[in-house]
């Protein structure tokens, strides 16, 4: 299975600081996914430069990464970030997926400390709020992961279907489901 680059996957992880209530830009990092990388370190992946402010990475293979080259996904795959440097106040975590829309997998941020799960969007940009307060815990290296997980149906039941002839000589077909 050839990939061209124009339909490489990327995740782009964005950390915003909130100042007087707006983001502002602090780190980010990207997962670039293609059937051309592997999962091991190579010259493809870019190491994390440390800044003196906030620092947001990937984590993998023992170090922090700016950019991740991962092969295409599989079920329970698990992106690792890392956080140096947080001060105690809000943030924004952005993730803005690019091409993952044929994606047959649900996206899960775990954030430790609160001990939630949030499904990202990939289509669209999904924020995450978040705060560093005076628990150690709360500015963990190891606070967020996204866990990718297989879509899963859910059986319906079909309750009630009809179809009408509309006056422009097409079909309104309506039905009701007893879950969705």
């Amino acid at each position: 299975l050839q990939h061209s680059l124009a339909d490489r996957q990327f995740l782009r992880a964005t950390l915003y600081a909130m100042i007087n209530g707006q983001p502002s830009l602090a780190d980010g990092a990207v997962l670039a996914i293609d059937n051309e990388f592997t999962n091991d370190y190579t010259a493809d992946d870019a190491a994390k430069l440390e800044n003196g402010g906030e620092n947001f990475g990937i984590s993998r293979h023992g170090m922090r990464l700016s950019l991740e080259a991962h092969a295409l996904l599989n079920d329970k795959d698990t992106i690792f970030y890392s956080f140096r440097n947080m001060k105690k106040t809000q943030y924004q975590l952005k993730f803005a997926p690019e091409n993952m829309g044929s994606l047959n997998m649900v996206p899960y941020l775990i954030d430790k400390y609160l001990q939630t799960n949030t499904i990202l969007s990939v289509f669209d940009t999904t924020t995450v709020s978040f705060t560093v307060d005076n628990n150690p815990a709360s500015a963990a290296e190891d606070r967020f992961k996204i866990v990718f997980r297989l879509m899963q149906t859910v059986p319906v039941k079909i309750i009630h279907i009809d179809a009408s002839r509309n006056t422009d000589h097409t079909i309104a077909v309506n039905w009701k489901v007893a879950n969705e």
